[in-house]
Parts: C-alpha cells; structure tokens; sequence
C-alpha cells in the first residue's frame, strides 16, 4: 500500500460492497420490497429460486468490480481512474442490484 489515501479507499470500497451484498441478500432475494400479483403462475420474479440466481450473478459482479478496483489502486498508482471509476460504480451497485433482483425475471439456479 503506497499512502494513507490507499488505505481509506480499500476501507471505502469494502464497506460498499458489503453493504451491496448485505442489501442483495437480507432485502432483495427472499422477499423484496413489493407485493407480487396474485395470478397462477406467479411472474418468475416473484420466484425464490430465480432471484437467488439473479442475487448470485450481481454478487459475483460486485466481487469483480470490487477486486478490480482494489488492485488498480494498491498496485498500480497510475491507474488512479480505473480505481475511481471502480469506486463510482460500487456506489451505485446496491440500488442497481436491488432492482435488478426485485424486478428482473432472472434465471432459477441450477
């Protein structure tokens, strides 16, 4: 680690990505927050199975991101933009994949 800013930044970036994680799987996977239709069949977004299979594909795109992020700025000093621009989407990742869990039909795991 090169300086004090390093530190702070992997602090930050962690902390984002587990609450990514903490909010895809506490809120979004079993339950969500909206009421599903009382049709039969239910809408596949409604299913436990298929956003368990979105949750998974969001959390291995935060641990990329995450990683990715981490090594630009530990590493690499010069790549001081991919690691901000890891930084920014990390912000955004809990309401994308809130709503990519709650809303999209997903795909049930295997």
């Amino acid at each position: 680690m090169r300086d004090a800013r390093d530190w702070r930044f992997a602090a930050i970036a962690v902390v984002l990505a587990m609450f990514t994680l903490l909010l895809s799987w506490g809120i979004a996977v079993p339950s969500g927050l909206f009421v599903c239709p009382a049709i039969d069949p239910p809408p596949t977004n409604c299913l436990p199975a298929y956003r368990a299979g979105t949750g998974l594909v969001m959390s291995i795109g935060t641990a990329i991101v995450l990683v990715v992020a981490l090594i630009a700025a530990l590493r690499q000093p010069k790549l001081r933009v991919l690691s901000s621009l890891g930084l920014v989407v990390l912000v955004f990742a809990p309401f994308v994949s809130y709503a990519l869990i709650a809303l999209m039909p997903g795909f049930p795991l295997p």
